[in-house]
């Protein structure tokens, strides 16, 4: 199945904006090569916020990498994980690539 990168990009930064608003954290698309994670899409974390990330691997070549969620407690920090995580996945109504 071809992908339209074009439509897949825009429906990750709709998902990324609503979801980053929701859970105070930057969420960045990525493309995965092997052990490889590359800069697809997203914003970039603010110069002030620390640089550690979690990364969340969504299928075959595509995974999130989020900032900021060092910064919420444990319980918060599981339930912006699964939602981001569900907003994504290939369960969600339409997956991410597609």
């Amino acid at each position: 199945m071809k992908v339209d990168s074009t439509a897949m990009i825009r429906r990750f930064q709709r998902l990324a904006g609503r979801l980053e608003k929701e859970h105070a954290v930057v969420i960045q698309l990525a493309l995965l090569r092997g052990r490889r994670w590359s800069y697809l899409a997203g914003r970039m974390p603010d110069p002030g916020r620390a640089p550690v990330s979690e990364r969340l691997k969504l299928g075959p070549g595509l995974g999130l990498v989020i900032y900021g969620l060092e910064e919420l407690g444990p319980a918060e920090r599981l339930r912006a994980l699964e939602t981001i995580g569900a907003s994504f996945s290939a369960g969600a109504d339409r997956p991410l690539d597609q």
